[in-house]
């Protein structure tokens, strides 16, 4: 059972759980260095293999967001343009492979770098491990930026001493460490999904959560009998799947007219 805390966002307990579990300045400061040496090795490729093209390398997701846990990866994604404008997409194949190549040549001489493939997904992933550290780089996913900055206004927004972030990082520690429902690698949720659920957790219940052990019950008594298959959850509430699919088809058809 879930102890009870008081009306306020200081909670020990989960505090406790937060320091082991979520971000230390060291392992922030490792990942800050390894993105350094990634975005310079990408630039220089870049220089001597597109010197007509411009690339934009950042970082998204838990690491700049400090919501990550002790064996979360580094996302990355670069944003590459020319005279006119950002390239599409499909067009980047060819990147990718000269990306590969150059970090497998690297990593013949640097045993620190390991485990360099690339996935084929509807969006292709360059996956490799710096120093132990698992990193993702893709490109063109500038959205996954935008979602970036939405998710460091929201923790803004709900104030309380950061307790939006502070609850991303129990939540996902027990959605990892306690139920294993965490790893969309492996069919689970995706951070982006806890994500939601807790920004609807905060949209519905703010005035019942003083910290992030009262997110944590909340959601675990809000989504133990959510209907997953008849209902969509959004930031907002559940709607329909019936309603959404057939909102969905109305947009599809427009699209391709």
């Amino acid at each position: 059972m879930i102890p009870l805390v008081s009306k306020s966002s200081k909670d020990f307990f989960s505090d406790d759980i937060i320091a082991v579990v979520g971000p230390t300045y060291q392992a922030a400061m490792t990942r800050d260095q390894i993105f350094d040496s990634i975005r310079k090795f990408i630039h220089y490729i870049f220089i001597s293999a597109y010197p007509n093209l411009t690339c934009s390398v950042y970082m998204y997701g838990s690491v700049p967001l400090k919501t990550f846990l002790v064996d979360s990866d580094i996302d990355i994604s670069l944003v590459v343009s020319d005279d006119s404008g950002i390239v599409q997409p499909q067009l980047c194949y060819p990147i990718y492979s000269e990306l590969i190549k150059r970090f497998e040549e690297v990593a013949a001489a640097n045993p620190e770098i390991t485990g360099i493939h690339s996935i084929m997904a509807e969006v292709q992933v360059i996956k490799l491990q710096w120093y132990s550290v698992p990193i993702d780089i893709t490109l063109q996913q500038y959205s996954a930026y935008i979602a970036y900055n939405f998710l460091e206004m929201i923790n803004q927004v709900m104030g309380k001493e950061g307790l939006f972030k502070r609850s991303i990082i129990l939540i996902k520690s027990w959605c990892l460490y306690e139920s294993h429902i965490l790893g969309s690698q492996n069919g689970n949720l995706c951070s982006y999904a806890i994500e939601v659920m807790i920004i609807y957790i905060l949209n519905n219940y703010y005035d019942e959560c003083y910290s992030p052990l009262d997110v944590l019950r909340t959601f675990i008594r809000s989504f133990a009998t959510f209907d997953w298959e008849k209902q969509i959850l959004t930031i907002f509430g559940p709607i329909p799947t019936a309603s959404y699919t057939k909102e969905l088809a109305t947009v599809t058809h427009i699209i391709r007219e």
